[in-house]
């Protein structure tokens, strides 16, 4: 079974090899456009067939796209975090074309061998190479694959600063008009963020949200959630009812943060002097999720479930607990691997009757 953690990582890395086989045929059309019935390459003299060129075209672009699309994602899609935008993208651009570089090089020599039919260590297959990587047309397959690179560069980053549920829904159009759904919200909280605020400085307790939010990743990535939004120290996390309640995802979020948080308590103390603490409130129901704005757009729930989750987690304070949730929540929750506690009944801003609501600690 494809854990949500890997089901993520194939959507971030499919893109690139989609991208790349998609500009190699854009690149054997216009080679197929230019040289027609010729039998080679003009400059170089090589053997031109185009249904090889075809296949290793598309061979190579794809095999070039998932080895891009790994190193990135795996590796090197951390680094230069701290340049700009540009500079980024640029480093990332010029060290994926020497791999591109290196990749052409031994399918060429592939490729001569085939079209010729012979060995790779022969004259016709090794001179031609080395001609072709000292042609002017290698420059222009650089430039070729570079743009092509710093599009899937460009691609991936847009995907992470918006988010791929949101880059997904916006490729299907399934929000282009509003569309009422039955979903989950856990509202999460920092616990003291004035007091810690005031004690490190804003420049520290930016860092600090930056680690605390990273911490969160893992376990909202696991529990198959999607962040809705930042809200200065508290996260806004959301689950189709069906995803939510498979396997208790919506609570199983907020204890695996819990131990995420706790194992990395060191860390905090020694650059933070602090460890940070948090409460949540949960909460389900109907919504209506659409596009909004002109200048800026974004998709936006709108629904008394939202306003409710806010009231319940703003409860934690006043009853001295870390974790809430609706009675409609816990109706519909299994009661294994969990405790439900009641801590009676309260009035939620905006809501005419009561809400009852629990308390809840792994068994």
């Amino acid at each position: 079974m494809v854990t949500p953690t890997t089901r993520r990582l194939l959507f971030k890395v499919l893109p690139y090899p989609i991208i790349f086989m998609l500009a190699g045929l854009l690149y054997v059309n216009v080679e197929y456009g230019l040289l027609e019935d010729a039998t080679h390459y003009p400059e170089s003299m090589t053997l031109y067939n185009p249904i090889n060129s075809l296949i290793s075209i598309l061979i190579m672009n794809c095999l070039l796209g998932l080895v891009l699309g790994i190193l990135e994602e795996l590796i090197f899609k951390n680094r230069f975090k701290q340049r700009s935008f540009t500079i980024k993208i640029l480093a990332k651009t010029l060290l994926y074309i020497f791999i591109f570089l290196t990749t052409v090089m031994v399918f060429s020599f592939l490729l001569n061998a085939a079209n010729s039919g012979g060995s790779i260590t022969s004259k016709e297959v090794y001179l031609p190479t080395i001609e072709f990587f000292m042609s002017f047309g290698l420059v222009s397959i650089v430039v070729f694959a570079g743009f092509i690179i710093a599009l899937s560069l460009f691609f991936s980053e847009i995907v992470d600063y918006l988010g791929l549920d949101i880059v997904g829904n916006f490729f299907s159009g399934k929000y282009s008009k509003p569309v009422i759904e039955n979903r989950i919200f856990m509202f999460l909280d920092m616990k003291d963020s004035t007091t810690i605020a005031e004690k490190i400085g804003h420049q520290k307790q930016y860092r600090l949200l930056n680690d605390y939010y990273r911490e969160m990743t893992a376990a909202i990535v696991q529990t198959e959630g999607a962040i809705y939004q930042y809200v200065g120290d508290e996260i806004i996390v959301s689950w189709s009812r069906e995803q939510g309640l498979e396997q208790s995802n919506c609570l199983q979020c907020f204890f695996l943060i819990e131990k995420s948080i706790a194992a990395r308590s060191q860390h905090f103390l020694d650059h933070y002097g602090v460890v940070p603490g948090f409460k949540a409130g949960l909460h389900l129901g109907e919504v209506t999720r659409g596009q909004v704005g002109q200048i800026k757009r974004d998709l936006l729930y709108t629904g008394d479930v939202l306003n409710a989750t806010a009231r319940i987690q703003g409860l934690c304070n006043k009853v001295g607990e870390r974790l809430l949730i609706s009675s409609e929540l816990k109706k519909v929750l299994p009661a294994h691997p969990f405790q439900f506690v009641s801590k009676g009944e309260f009035e939620l801003r905006g809501r005419q009757q009561k809400a009852e609501i629990f308390t809840v600690s792994e068994a």
